[in-house]
């Protein structure tokens, strides 16, 4: 997951974003499923299923409010579960 940060966060310091306009968007969890899990080879994926609200020009400026989902596989090192991938999925 760290090595996915650093390639987002290099890919877009490259492109010219004007933020001088505000964009936010809020996630909240409505459910989780689990959709593959193997102990014995530390992984699991769980399927989350979310609200979404996307704002412009301000906080309070909702534009957008819509449900999405969200693969997030998790990985086991010295017994303790790490998230290592998160894949949005389309709308």
């Amino acid at each position: 997951m760290q090595a996915w940060v650093d390639n987002y966060i290099a890919s877009r310091r490259g492109q010219n974003i004007d933020s001088s306009i505000y964009y936010g968007i809020s996630t909240k969890a409505v459910t989780q499923a689990i959709n593959e899990y193997d102990d014995s080879g530390g992984q699991v994926i769980i399927l989350v299923k979310t609200r979404r609200r996307e704002a412009t020009g301000s906080t309070g400026d909702i534009d957008n409010i819509f449900n999405q989902e969200i693969l997030v596989e998790f990985i086991k090192e010295n017994d303790a579960w790490k998230i290592d991938n998160a894949i949005w999925q389309p709308v």
